[in-house]
């Protein structure tokens, strides 16, 4: 779940850098997962109540409008840890 949540958010921030992503339809999981998903990769997430819906908004945070995701993603660097240990 981890890493199709992230692959949506890295493949709508690659090819617009400069917009936002918003969701309404994500369970209080997926909006968490999102939200850490966001922050490895430099993004900025926030939830807000709108008209009885939980809205998630995610934005990249560089003035300059770039977005690189993080190699490797969240849930490969997660997937790696849990190997070793």
């Amino acid at each position: 779940m981890l890493e199709g949540l992230e692959n949506e958010i890295i493949e709508f921030f690659t090819a617009n850098p400069h917009t936002k992503y918003i969701s309404s339809e994500l369970s209080s999981y997926e909006r968490l997962l999102v939200h850490a998903a966001s922050s490895y990769n430099q993004l900025c997430s926030r939830s807000f109540d709108e008209n009885g819906k939980r809205i998630l908004l995610v934005q990249n945070r560089k003035r300059n409008g770039t977005f690189s995701p993080v190699d490797p993603s969240l849930a490969q660097y997660l997937k790696m840890k849990s190997n070793i240990q």
